[in-house]
């Protein structure tokens, strides 16, 4: 899946360096179900966080809100989703 996304994403950029336009981050941010969840980030070495997922940056990172008011943006590390 994330091969896949990365070859689309890869030839986007290339389209849309002359376009301005990039139509993969809208169909990313399309796609992302955490957006408006609550989630647990969970990191090696860290104590696992309660948070808000916020958004998507331009580089489709994904921003996040903590339970203290703080936002930070994750390009990586492992989030959980429960349905309550």
């Amino acid at each position: 899946m994330i091969s896949r996304f990365l070859a689309y994403y890869h030839t986007e950029v290339k389209a849309s360096e002359s376009s301005g336009h990039a139509d993969y981050y809208e169909e990313y941010k399309r796609r992302c179900f955490v957006i408006g969840k609550p989630i647990v980030l969970i990191r090696a070495g860290r104590s696992d966080r309660k948070a808000e997922a916020i958004g998507l940056d331009d580089e489709c990172r994904l921003i996040v809100r903590y339970e203290d008011g703080s936002t930070e943006t994750i390009d990586s590390g492992e989030i959980s989703v429960r349905t309550e």
